[in-house]
């Protein structure tokens, strides 16, 4: 999953770019008589994804607490934002102002992974630019026609795993590393993730104006753990999760287990509860007992909900004792 997420960190950088205004690198657009279908947002999903993860871009651009995460995925891999940066510059793009939402989906196997973006994407000059940045790291980029007309390119970097893109609606870029699951997603009649109806479900739940959400199934494997943890307390794991994240003023988080059964979710709650009383005496100890103390944790019939409600001077307070915490280690 590390994996996955740096390399769509790259991704997102990559398809956000519009590139300098060069007439002998642009690439030629593709002709409307065989354009395929446009796709776009959730259609554009797979229907088998197992995690999608939704960006609202303009609500967290000027966030401290995102920008704050951005350097520090930044700073445990130097390299990845040395390249971010460098194909940043390169093209004269700012993300701030050329996206507009970023959706992330994961699948069952390590090599699906995709990206939706939107935005100011030009679609004659996004691959050029992509080439020559490709090309200055020693990489190369293919163009490719598929059966139904739909042109996309194959980023192969010197060192690392091949990204596949292909435009979908206007101002919309589609990314993969995965070939398969790229023209899965941009079929002809494709649905996406709507037609899978447990999904739909869960992302009927979801606030999809919130700065960013999340919504998948549980991994039965990790969804086991829990069993474990509460000593066999509670009898089966999650089914689903959704989260939501709201960064404007402050910050409002919900995050959502969704459980086999009611009385799953109240015995999680009880235990959640105990553990979070644990929790608060041992933070106290960095200073930081008030900020687990507003955690809170209820439960709606099969679904239990944690949340963290917390002010601008709550969350600047609480960012400063976690850093003089981590700073004394």
């Amino acid at each position: 999953m590390r994996a996955q997420i740096t390399l769509l960190v790259s991704l997102a950088a990559l398809v956000a770019c519009k590139g300098k205004r060069d007439d002998a690198q642009e690439s030629a657009p593709e002709p409307a008589a065989v354009r395929p279908a446009q796709v776009a947002g959730l259609t554009a999903i797979p229907s088998d994804a197992a995690v999608v993860v939704g960006f609202n871009v303009h609500k967290l651009r000027d966030a401290a607490l995102v920008q704050r995460g951005l350097r520090a995925v930044f700073d445990n891999d130097p390299g990845l934002g040395r390249r971010v940066t460098a194909l940043l510059s390169d093209c004269g793009i700012d993300p701030r102002t050329d996206l507009a939402t970023l959706l992330i989906a994961t699948g069952a196997t390590p090599d699906q992974a995709l990206l939706v973006a939107t935005g100011a994407m030009d679609e004659a000059r996004l691959p050029a630019c992509v080439e020559t940045a490709t090309a200055a790291a020693g990489g190369a980029v293919s163009r490719v026609t598929w059966d139904d007309g739909r042109v996309a390119w194959a980023s192969e970097p010197r060192a690392g795993q091949t990204v596949w893109f292909a435009f979908g609606a206007p101002r919309t870029v589609v990314a993969s590393t995965s070939e398969a699951w790229l023209r899965q997603a941009l079929a002809r009649g494709a649905k996406g993730i709507r037609s899978n109806a447990d999904m739909q479900a869960i992302l009927n739940r979801v606030d999809r104006q919130a700065g960013m959400w999340a919504a998948g199934r549980v991994d039965p494997q990790l969804g086991g753990g829990l069993a474990r943890v509460t000593g066999g307390e509670v009898k089966s794991p999650p089914l689903f999760m959704f989260a939501h994240l709201y960064v404007d003023k402050g910050l409002r988080a919900e995050l959502a287990a969704v459980m086999a059964s009611e009385d799953d979710a109240a015995t999680l709650v009880r235990f959640a509860r105990a553990q979070l009383q644990t929790y608060e005496i041992i933070a106290q100890g960095a200073g930081l007992g008030r900020l687990v103390a507003s955690l809170r944790v209820d439960a709606r019939d099969d679904t239990v909900f944690l949340k963290l409600e917390l002010s601008e001077g709550e969350l600047d307070d609480a960012v400063s004792r976690i850093d003089k915490a981590l700073s004394a280690e």
